[in-house]
């Protein structure tokens, strides 16, 4: 089989709540790229991100639009851009991806950390993308931590998965999700190619992990810098993945009925009509000392009542006015546009 070489560049380089100023950080990146380049920055590049969110509260949806606007009308790279993004009805977590001649295109996360749920909005699916004749998934964050979602991507045909994060948690302990990236590589066999910001507290790699497992390139941890590596596609496969019991447990995911729709004047990144916001059903316990984006956000301030699951696993979703009502008590079926993703047991 001949040769599929794609040209990588990782970029892990800060974002700081100001568009303008990481706006140029991106632009600096991209003016070094070449034509068909694929380029991965960290999660939240273009808006900024941090653990607290309450900046949010003031950013203008226009100048993130315009960004992107202006990043998509010249570029001649295959560019995944972290950012918090306008929806129709509020802001999602992102990644934007801008291709030569194309309309930008969005994946928004699915499964929000627990800071992010009073401010921003889940996805509701799981789609692969196009990258120049190839097919991608991508995945942002502490979705490192559910592999279902990887491997559905897989097996919807996805070469490699792009994987863009802001992890740099003291808390967490080192080498974690080193492991995960490997994990997620070696058991889809993909290419793992992940971006995160440089910080002292930095916990993930920027790096590009093989099908195999094998770490390919690597960036220091803590301090900017661009990685450049050429990969051949030919190597991922679905040896493992075609060896699956699916007659003893089975991988079921639910598409939403409605498929987003894009316009290169305003970006719709909901594909609910406007009004419609759905929230995300969260464990009782609002934080997991063991998770770097979870944290125990009633102490600080950003609780939000009504939204949890007793242990009978009567799960709940906060209605219009953050009730708590058993989402199946709303209309005595799932949302429409729902994303569910179940392992079920087989008989």
């Amino acid at each position: 089989m001949a040769p599929v070489q794609l040209s990588v560049v990782i970029a892990q380089i800060p974002a700081v709540w100001d568009v303008d100023t990481n706006l140029a950080a991106v632009r600096e990146v991209l003016d070094g790229t070449h034509p068909g380049d694929v380029v991965i920055f960290p999660e939240g590049m273009l808006s900024g991100y941090a653990e607290d969110l309450t900046p949010l509260r003031t950013m203008d949806p226009d100048r993130v639009r315009a960004a992107v606007a202006a990043l998509s009308a010249d570029n001649r790279a295959h560019v995944f851009l972290g950012s918090l993004h306008p929806t129709a009805t509020g802001w999602c977590n992102a990644a934007v991806l801008l291709s030569p001649s194309r309309e930008p295109r969005i994946y928004r996360k699915i499964n929000l950390a627990v800071n992010e749920r009073a401010h921003l909005e889940p996805g509701d699916h799981l789609p692969t993308f196009d990258v120049g004749g190839q097919t991608a998934g991508v995945q942002l964050c502490r979705e490192i931590r559910f592999p279902e979602q990887w491997q559905h991507l897989a097996a919807e045909g996805a070469a490699f998965f792009a994987y863009l994060t802001n992890a740099a948690n003291p808390r967490e302990p080192a080498g974690v999700w080193r492991s995960h990236l490997i994990s997620r590589a070696a058991e889809n066999q993909r290419f793992v190619l992940a971006a995160n910001i440089p910080d002292p507290h930095q916990h993930c790699p920027s790096m590009i992990v093989s099908p195999r497992g094998e770490v390919l390139a690597e960036l220091p941890m803590g301090r900017p810098g661009i990685l450049r590596h050429t990969i051949d596609l030919t190597e991922s496969g679905s040896w493992y993945l075609d060896q699956r019991r699916q007659d003893v447990v089975g991988l079921a995911y639910t598409a939403p009925i409605t498929q987003p729709t894009w316009n290169i004047g305003i970006y719709k990144c909901d594909p609910e009509a406007p009004g419609r916001r759905e929230s995300q059903t969260i464990p009782e316990e609002p934080g997991d000392p063991h998770d770097p984006e979870t944290h125990d956000t009633r102490r600080r301030g950003h609780d939000s009542p009504g939204r949890r699951s007793d242990r009978r696993g009567d799960h709940r979703r906060a209605g219009p006015g953050g009730d708590g009502v058993p989402a199946a008590a709303h209309d005595g079926r799932q949302p429409a546009g729902r994303h569910r993703g179940t392992h079920r047991l087989r008989p």
